[in-house]
């Protein structure tokens, strides 16, 4: 039914910061603005290899979230396939933008 590969592709963390409990609403601004400028930076360096064919950005968050992680961070996933979901809304998004430009 649906097609099997290696498990290829990227999984990166980005730690925000050296505090335990930096929460993103009570950390200063600048400091999630790096982290968001810093994940940005590496999407494009992982969109640089030709496999990749999806970004995923997420955060994670305390003990219910399945983070095996302490400190605050966000991760990004470059990943070699698109879910037909996923390509269903690229699809519509490039329909949409030569619609409107």
């Amino acid at each position: 039914l649906h097609p099997q590969m290696d498990a290829t592709g990227y999984s990166e963390v980005v730690i925000e910061g050296a505090r335990h409990n930096g929460l993103l609403g009570i950390v200063d601004a600048r400091q999630v603005a790096d982290s968001l400028r810093l994940l940005k930076a590496r999407g494009c360096e992982l969109a640089q290899d030709p496999s990749t064919k999806l970004l995923l950005y997420f955060k994670q968050y305390g003990p219910f979230s399945g983070g095996s992680l302490v400190h605050p961070h966000m991760q990004i996933m470059a990943l070699p396939v698109l879910s037909p979901e996923m390509q269903l809304q690229v699809d519509r998004a490039c329909v949409h933008q030569t619609q409107f430009q």
